[in-house]
């Protein structure tokens, strides 16, 4: 016997945002909830992200994060992330010049974006990550 409920409607896609930065991650989750049917949990340090992470991770499509953060950086939160799902999309977000995108890849992001970036560089990291 069929069951008379309608299927459940797909899960929204949840995305992570973390920068120590506020008016960098509002922009950022601004625009990825912008495209409508995404929840964006937003943290400013690596130390708060990690559990919300770690207790769910199958829930995120997508994490962005910065490279300098007080507690821990970028690369450290990149690494963790990774041992609990090695599957994980994370792209780096940063300010400096002295990381390049082979050595971003290297380190376990799917790809770099500099600071300061227009909204238009935001998707195209993004694209270029999914593909």
């Amino acid at each position: 016997m069929k069951s008379a409920l309608p299927p459940s409607p797909p899960a929204p896609k949840r995305w992570l945002v973390v920068d120590d930065d506020e008016s960098i991650r509002e922009f950022m989750a601004a625009l990825l909830e912008m495209t409508g049917g995404v929840e964006v949990a937003q943290f400013a340090s690596a130390t708060e992200a990690l559990p919300v992470f770690a207790a769910a991770p199958e829930q995120y499509k997508f994490i962005i994060t910065d490279f300098e953060m007080p507690g821990m950086n970028g690369v450290e939160f990149c690494r963790r992330v990774l041992a609990l799902s090695p599957d994980a999309k994370i792209l780096l977000v940063t300010g400096r010049c002295d990381i390049s995108e082979t050595e971003a890849r290297r380190l376990g992001f799917c790809g770099l974006l500099r600071k300061p970036f227009p909204a238009t560089a935001l998707w195209q990291a993004l694209e270029a990550a999914e593909a």
